[in-house]
């Protein structure tokens, strides 16, 4: 409705939904509607807002509905996300509720009316459409379906969107892009739809992910631009010096109340950190798993893990700082660390390289 520019061929009557006791005309994308024009002033919708305010001056506008050669113009819809939204207000009990099931063909309608519904201000099919959406990912994950990756794209816009209405969906949709991403399937895929959708941790942790493939994957994948081989160099450049210098550099802390020697406390909790991250066989994460020094997360990830057994008694009880009142603090810290670099790791990846990084 903020735009009349319309195709000039002459517009197709929609199959489903040009009604014959229609008393109003729309056209989407070159498709008519013909409908009822108390069903969209339902819910509070700006259509019932625009059907309830005062006519123009000039009355006979061509914008009015009255028939297809005067139809409402919608602008930036496709017939059939505006199709959906219509099967959304018509639709028998029955029908809304077989859309629950997760089926990519549900997913997909219920994510165009979704995403109407909230462009509309229908609040209660809003609602409704996010938490048949929140339903069916479920079954899906329930019944290890795999989602198809332009679904789950969508899916996640619309969550984006959506706002409160779908803060459960969508950290149910970034838990499958981050198992997606720690698989390594489809990554310059998925870098490209987390650029998209503006989730930079999400991108960032793809970017990482693509980087540990290394060159030959990169030039093989023929989705991949320029401008991300750029950033996955710069990437690398920046890890690998990052990572060269992290056994030096221990997450700090703020000392329990009881820890009576601050110096000497973080003189030991420097040690243990170098013991942890050291890239010789002295290393305990090299014992346990071997990692590039590239890989900043996988890194973090075994250092909380060790330091979860060490804060646990399980592990290294003959070191200096087993005996400090700072162990579990510093097991925290080192959790922090790895949050903190999991949501920033895209700052590693720019398009030149970083001198630092804090």
């Amino acid at each position: 409705m903020d735009g009349l520019s319309e195709s000039h061929s002459r517009p197709i009557k929609d199959t489903d939904f040009y009604l014959k006791g229609g008393d109003t005309t729309i056209s989407v994308s070159g498709t008519l509607f013909k409908i009822h024009r108390d069903m969209l002033a339902r819910d509070g919708s700006v259509f019932n807002q625009m059907f309830t305010a005062d006519p123009p001056i000039a009355s006979e506008t061509d914008l009015d509905g009255r028939d297809e050669e005067h139809p409402i113009i919608l602008q930036g819809d496709t017939a059939d996300e505006f199709r959906s939204l219509l099967w959304s207000l018509y639709a028998l009990p029955q029908e809304i509720g077989d859309a629950s099931v997760g089926l990519d063909s549900n997913l997909l309608r219920l994510c165009f009316v979704a995403k109407l519904a909230h462009k509309y201000s229908f609040q209660t099919t809003e609602a409704w459409a996010t938490d048949a959406l929140f339903s069916c990912t479920r079954n899906h994950i329930s019944n290890r379906v795999e989602t198809p990756l332009d679904v789950l794209e969508k899916l996640t816009s619309v969550a984006i969107l959506c706002g409160d209405a779908s803060k459960g969906l969508l950290e149910m949709v970034r838990t499958r892009w981050k198992i997606l991403i720690a698989e390594r399937k489809d990554l310059a895929l998925i870098i490209r739809y987390m650029g998209q959708l503006g989730l930079r941790d999400l991108e960032g942790c793809a970017y990482h992910a693509m980087m540990l493939e290394g060159r030959d994957a990169w030039n093989a994948d023929p989705l991949l631009t320029r401008e991300q081989h750029i950033r996955l160099l710069s990437g690398h450049y920046n890890l690998s010096k990052y990572g060269r210098d992290l056994q030096y550099d221990p997450p700090s802390y703020t000392h329990n109340p009881v820890c009576n020697n601050h110096a000497l406390c973080e003189v030991r909790w420097a040690h243990l950190w170098e013991v942890i991250n050291a890239r010789t066989e002295s290393g305990i994460g090299m014992q346990a798993m071997p990692q590039d020094k590239t890989d900043l997360l996988g890194r973090l990830m075994m250092a909380v893990s060790v330091m979860k057994s060490f804060a646990e008694k399980n592990l290294l009880q003959n070191h200096d700082f087993a005996t400090s009142s700072c162990v579990q603090i510093a097991y925290t810290a080192t959790v922090e660390m790895h949050a903190k670099w999991s949501l920033d790791v895209i700052n590693f990846f720019s398009d030149i390289p970083l001198s630092a990084h804090s």
